[in-house]
């Protein structure tokens, strides 16, 4: 019968081994995804307008003493690491893409820690590109990027009306 009784001290013992066991754990898995996640790229997906002064703008010369506003997809590296962004656009619900590519800003763009760049449209474009897949008035869209390594970055929702011009 003494052999089943457990003695005050050696439970103790026990009890703080165990502490300390399950203390080192939880600590060594903080430590493991901290790590993880600063290894992991963080990109931002920003939709906006952007003003564009006396550029090109696709198949018009706008005039020094006007504006166009175009719609304009800015990527924000919040990372620690570059990331080399491939392909940004509109991702539509019907499981197709709106590419946004011009001649100022070329792909693939590589995006140090900290930096940003900004691609747009023309907004004419745009509309015309959501109308050819039957979208018309009010929609609730979502910008998208991929990176040279298979990663996916996206916007949160976005409302745009195609009834109203971009000017």
């Amino acid at each position: 019968m003494d052999k089943y009784i457990v003695s005050l001290e050696s439970g103790w013992t026990d009890i703080v081994a165990a502490v300390v066991v399950i203390y080192s754990a939880v600590l060594s898995t903080i430590t493991f995804i901290r790590q993880c996640m600063r290894e992991k790229p963080i990109g931002k997906l920003e939709f906006g307008f952007i003003n564009i002064i006396g550029m090109m703008q696709g198949h018009k010369m706008v005039e020094e003493n006007e504006f166009e506003i175009n719609p304009s997809i800015t990527f924000n590296n919040k990372g620690v690491n570059k990331i080399k962004v491939t392909n940004i656009g509109i991702k539509l619900p019907n499981d197709m893409n709106i590419y946004f590519l011009n001649k100022y800003v070329q792909m693939p763009q590589i995006v140090e820690p900290g930096n940003s760049f900004t691609t747009w449209t023309v907004g004419d474009k745009l509309v015309e590109e959501l109308r050819k897949n039957d979208y018309n008035g009010e929609k609730t869209l979502r910008c998208f990027a991929t990176d040279a390594v298979g990663n996916k970055y996206h916007s949160k929702k976005f409302k745009i009306n195609l009834e109203q011009k971009f000017r």
